[in-house]
């Protein structure tokens, strides 16, 4: 592991990046799609949206699948008292797992990190 201000100021770096990212994929895919519904006919359109509603759908399922199941296979190979601490039950997983999907706005993994040290005295912020 760095040094706490090398892991600060790497965190902030990465954290203006995918703001950035994030603006300019918004930007370019509201472009491409408004052109592309725009070259749509009206059955067309009727079938995009289903294929549109299908794909989302399916995603969130395999989302949902594959957060229950690292949780799960994470509970049965570490058998640690500090990770028998931080277990979630499982209705407060479902109720996470759609909200934490890229750009909803809420905390991600990173959000449980402790800002101090082991000996319990906070890091120096920049």
């Amino acid at each position: 592991m760095g040094r706490a201000d090398a892991r600060l100021q790497t965190q902030a770096f990465w954290s203006l990046a995918m703001y950035l990212l994030n603006g300019t994929l918004f930007v370019l895919v509201g472009l491409e799609a408004q052109a592309a519904v725009r070259s749509l006919s009206g059955t067309d359109l009727t079938g995009a949206l289903v294929t549109v509603a299908v794909v989302s759908v399916t995603l969130a399922v395999v989302r949902f699948t594959f957060l229950t199941a690292s949780s799960y296979t994470i509970r049965l190979l570490d058998r640690r008292p500090q990770q028998l601490e931080r277990r979630m039950g499982h209705r407060a997983r479902v109720v996470r797992c759609p909200g934490r999907l890229p750009g909803s706005g809420l905390p991600g993994p990173h959000a449980r990190r402790s800002l101090h040290r082991r000996h319990g005295r906070p890091l120096p912020r920049p």
